[in-house]
């Protein structure tokens, strides 16, 4: 049956056979053993979940900064052509002008404001998925590995990860 409750598609034919659902086996049937299974099951899928969400926030900043990279390197070459330049440039620097002004928002804050407004967070928690990514992605491989596979969870990891932010590779 088609949504608006008619049969017929939007070219008038009637289909022929339609395949029906099959009812959902209902939680309250299963045994103790199989719906033990079924939370092992959905917790794996979660910590899969999770994986793919902190690789794809870890990607989308590494394409940000690509980009603005990119602005900035379509402007100048970051070489400087004479020594005065080099020295104006010493100087801004020290002064503090702002590359914002002229290049805007770096990598970093255009994927947090992208994945916060995307998943509705605030941007302390998109950077810290964006952290979390990247260390999943460059420094704990195998525990990210471990997370993709389900055999532990996001905050497993995380503890994980804060536990060896101050250990030297």
């Amino acid at each position: 049956m088609q949504f608006g409750g008619g049969g017929a598609d939007a070219s008038g034919i009637e289909p022929e056979d339609e395949m029906p659902l099959p009812a959902a086996l209902s939680d309250t049937e299963l045994s103790a053993g199989e719906l033990v299974d079924v939370i092992t099951h959905c917790a794996s899928i979660t910590s899969a979940a999770s994986y793919r969400l902190l690789t794809a926030a870890s990607l989308l900043h590494e394409e940000r900064e690509l980009d603005y990279h990119l602005r900035r390197t379509e402007l100048r070459d970051g070489q400087a052509s004479s020594e005065d330049e080099l020295h104006r440039r010493a100087a801004d620097a020290a002064a503090g002008i702002d590359p914002y002004a002229e290049f805007g928002p770096d990598g970093f804050d255009q994927a947090t404001t992208e994945l916060g407004a995307a998943l509705m967070i605030p941007a302390a928690q998109a950077r810290d998925l964006i952290r979390t990514g990247d260390v999943l992605r460059y420094r704990l491989m195998l525990t990210g590995n471990t997370l993709a596979c389900g055999r532990i969870d996001q905050r497993r990891f995380t503890i994980a990860m804060k536990r060896t932010d101050y250990v030297s590779d």
